[in-house]
Parts: structure tokens; sequence; C-alpha cells
């Protein structure tokens, strides 16, 4: 608005600040609806097309269950090997003085042994359960 507008009207300058404000905040919602919308709608379209994808070839599911499952004989052993070291490691480091990082590494390695040791046995209870 121009100057010599605002004085024609009779709107002083806080008052048009107060409108300007008020329009930049009524198109910032609508944007943000505006956007929010569109990845709602994106994501429903993902969802669809990957349960139909999956429903319409039931031999790429059972391929994708064979490589999870390969996936996971193989994932397993390294993963427990590696928890192991790390309490091993993080042992030597507090026996050596460096008291700090070793009790992090040490409590690391030991909520990464919980996981990988009990996760699998979690997994087999919530099988059974389900039936699957």
């Amino acid at each position: 608005m121009e100057i010599s507008q605002r004085f024609e009207i009779g709107y002083s300058d806080n008052q048009i600040e107060k409108q300007i404000q008020k329009r930049d905040s009524e198109q910032r919602v609508y944007r943000e609806k505006e956007e929010c919308g569109e990845y709602r709608e994106s994501f429903r379209l993902l969802l669809l097309g990957s349960a139909l994808s999956l429903m319409s070839d039931p031999a790429f599911a059972n391929r994708l269950q064979a490589a999870a499952e390969r996936g996971k004989s193989e994932i397993i052993p390294m993963a427990q090997t590696a928890a192991v070291i790390g309490i091993i490691v993080g042992g030597f480091l507090m026996s050596i003085g460096a008291g700090h990082i070793g009790r992090g590494v040490l409590i690391s390695a030991l909520v990464g042994a919980a996981a990988i040791f009990g996760g699998p046995a979690l997994i087999e209870v919530i099988r059974s359960i389900f039936g699957a």
C-alpha cells in the first residue's frame, strides 16, 4: 500500500502492520495445510502401492522372506561376536585407567548384547503367539 493511500484511508502504521501480519499468518497456515495434505496423499499412495505389489505376487513375498531369513542367519553371529568384543574392550579400557571411555563402551556393549541375544527369542515368542 502506498503512503498516499494510507493517509487517504485513515489507517495508522500500527493497524497496517497488524493487517500485514494477519495476512502473512493466514497464508502460512494455508500453505502448511496444503503441504500436509500433499504428504498425506503421497503416503497413502505409497502404502497402497506397496500393499498391492506384495499381494499381487506371492512368489515375490516368499523370496523376500527367504532373503530376510538368510540375512538374519548371517548377521546375528557377527553381532553377537561384536557384543562380546565390546564387553572385553570396555573391561580392558577400565583396567588400564580409561574409566570414562571404558564405562561408555561397556554399557553400550551390554545394551547391544541384551538386544542381540534377547531379540531372536522375543521374535520367536511373538511368532508363536500370532501363529506364524
